[in-house]
């Protein structure tokens, strides 16, 4: 119960200071934001295939690929 009632305040707490921030920004700036997220996106789907390859060729998970090795290097993983 007592994890619960911590999540249910953590949320409203983030609700409100997400709501705060928002405010703030002029909307040229949500529209950048907005920009940014569809760009990383889209690099990250680009890379998909390739990590899933890697992920084969390695005897691992994708996301276990991703995190062994998070910046795209041509290749495979020596571990």
């Amino acid at each position: 119960m007592c994890c619960f009632i911590g999540a249910f305040l953590a949320g409203g707490f983030l609700l409100r200071w997400w709501r705060a921030w928002r405010a703030r920004l002029p909307r040229p700036s949500v529209a950048a934001l907005a920009a940014g997220l569809v760009l990383a996106g889209g690099l990250a789907a680009w890379h998909l295939p390739h990590y899933l390859s890697r992920a084969e060729a390695n005897d691992r998970a994708l996301l276990t690929e991703i995190f062994a090795e998070p910046i795209c290097r041509a290749g495979t993983a020596d571990r």
